[in-house]
């Protein structure tokens, strides 16, 4: 299957959106991301812009992937993102307090290191794999 350069671009706009980033409109756009397909260098990766003099680090992967397996990355991560967040959300709801930062991803990983009730454990399995997504992206987004 054939991936356009549109399609690379919406993959990481809903990937920003679910992890609470956005795009850049501009070189020297501070903490927005862009898309750079570079085909003779391996394929697609995304910058963050971290100063306005337009330097660049890689919040996501280390490495440029084919198109491809780029846009089926970027939907797996925005995935795992929503369901972090679902899942956080529905924790919180049931009135259980785990240690708490702006990360949805602590929550999980205490729910899945210690778990309390039984009806929790089933979901940190489910879990487990959406954690450790989270997780590469969070500490990426922490740079």
């Amino acid at each position: 299957m054939r991936i356009t350069k549109a399609q690379m671009h919406r993959a990481a706009e809903r990937l920003a959106e679910a992890t609470g980033k956005r795009m850049a409109t501009s070189g020297t756009d501070v903490g927005g991301w862009i898309v750079d397909y570079q085909a003779g260098y391996g394929g697609v990766v995304i910058y963050e812009i971290v100063n306005e003099a337009g330097g660049v680090t890689l919040p996501c992967q280390r490495l440029r992937v084919p198109p491809a397996q780029f846009v089926y990355a970027c939907e797996l991560a925005e995935n795992a993102a929503r369901m972090a967040r679902k899942a956080t959300t529905e924790l919180m709801r049931d009135g259980l307090t785990w240690e708490r930062d702006s990360s949805q991803v602590s929550v999980l990983r205490n729910l899945r290191d210690a778990p309390t009730k039984d009806y929790y454990t089933g979901r940190v399995d489910a879990f487990t794999k959406a954690v450790s997504f989270t997780e590469s992206i969070e500490r990426g987004l922490a740079h």
